[in-house]
């Protein structure tokens, strides 16, 4: 530091810029410095904070939307879905089941539409092979049951065998044929009592106890009789008639 020599003596004075007044300028000026460097980057970080939230913002509009179109979307198809159940309740059996396929031809019951009108024509129960091919395509089918009680009906309705019917029976005790079950073994049973008369001769008598009435009992039945316990019933009383007339031509 240079040295200067005062008035009225040797003193030493600090030169001007290294005066009070002059640091505290300096002291300014570099604070100033500072902060004109801080303020760019408050700005940038300002700034990315204010991008940050915007694309959260952005995110969650999207979130909320997408979850408000599922919303209206699962409404809707709850809706579609209830008015299917009570189209498809209010179908009586199978009939209006091609309605229901107009309407909901994709919709929930359709599997089962579509098994109803196959069944609708199989279910008069005359061919086996219809029934056959109906529960391959329907082995589990809501009328897949009724189906297979169909197929044993038609392999013993004949009652050749009254053995098997009464196996047909036990099968499907409450089954749809099982009065015809029931009338189908009650005429076998009925004509077996007519034929051991007949062999034994008791042809006409004891009345009650004759071939003739046994005949007569089984046409009169409140059943429903095959054609052959029919036919062999009235053969049963044509050949008595038969018998009686060949006596009488003999005797004269």
């Amino acid at each position: 530091m240079k040295m200067r020599a005062g008035m009225g003596g040797a003193g030493m004075r600090p030169e001007h810029g290294d005066t009070p007044a002059h640091r505290s300028e300096e002291a300014e000026q570099s604070g100033w410095r500072t902060a004109s460097t801080a303020v760019p980057e408050e700005a940038a970080a300002l700034t990315a904070r204010r991008r940050t939230v915007a694309v959260a913002c952005a995110f969650l509009t999207a979130v909320l939307s997408s979850e408000a179109a599922l919303g209206q979307r699962t409404g809707m198809e709850r809706l579609t879905e209830e008015r299917d159940h009570r189209l498809w309740e209010s179908v009586e059996g199978c009939e209006g089941a091609g309605r229901y396929l107009e309407v909901y031809p994709e919709g929930r019951h359709a599997g089962e539409a579509h098994e109803c009108l196959a069944w609708a024509g199989v279910q008069g129960c005359e061919d086996a092979g219809t029934v056959e091919r109906f529960l391959a395509d329907h082995p589990e089918g809501r009328h897949a049951a009724e189906a297979r009680e169909c197929l044993a009906w038609l392999d013993v309705r004949s009652c050749e065998d009254v053995e098997r019917v009464v196996e047909f029976r036990r099968r499907f005790p409450k089954g749809r044929y099982a009065t015809e079950a029931a009338a189908c073994v009650a005429a076998e049973r009925q004509l077996a009592i007519c034929s051991a008369h007949r062999d034994a001769g008791r042809l006409t008598v004891p009345k009650e106890g004759s071939a003739l009435t046994c005949y007569h009992k089984v046409l009169g039945l409140d059943l429903e009789l095959t054609h052959d316990q029919m036919q062999e019933a009235l053969d049963g009383i044509a050949g008595i008639e038969a018998h009686y007339t060949s006596q009488a031509r003999t005797a004269l």
